[in-house]
C-alpha cells in the first residue's frame, strides 16, 4: 500500500527520497519530509468515534481507514494530532488532504 502513496507525493509536487515499509522521505526544493503510512478502523466509544494513533517520529500521518467508504485516507501534521486514543471529530480541522483509494480485502481462509 505504500506504493500507492508515491504518486500522490509526487502530485503534490515532492520528489521520493527514500521508501520503506511503513514511511517515505520526500523532497521538496531544500526540504525533507518524512511520511508515515497507518491503516486503521476507526470506532465508536459512546458518541464519538476515535482512531488509535501511534507514536511516530515522523513530520506527517497518513491514514487509510479501512472501514470509511468515501475520503479514507486522510493526511495529517503528525505535531498537530499527537498519538493516542483520538477523536475523529477533534481531528477534523487539522486535515491537510484527503482522498480516496479502493481496498479490497484478501483473505487466505
Amino acid at each position: 500500500m505504500i506504493r500507492l502513496l508515491i504518486p500522490k507525493l509526487m502530485d503534490m509536487g515532492l520528489s521520493i527520497v527514500d521508501v520503506q515499509p511503513r514511511f517515505i522521505s520526500a523532497k521538496k526544493g531544500d526540504r525533507e519530509f518524512t511520511f508515515t503510512l497507518m491503516v486503521k478502523d476507526y470506532y465508536k466509544d459512546g458518541d464519538e468515534y476515535f482512531v488509535d494513533v501511534d507514536k511516530t517520529e515522523t513530520d506527517f500521518i497518513v491514514f487509510v481507514f479501512r472501514n470509511k467508504p468515501n475520503d479514507n485516507v486522510v493526511l495529517f501534521k503528525t505535531d498537530e494530532i499527537g498519538d493516542g486514543k483520538l477523536s475523529l471529530l477533534d481531528m477534523t480541522d487539522k486535515i491537510k488532504k484527503k482522498w480516496r483509494w479502493e481496498i479490497n480485502q484478501i483473505s487466505t481462509t
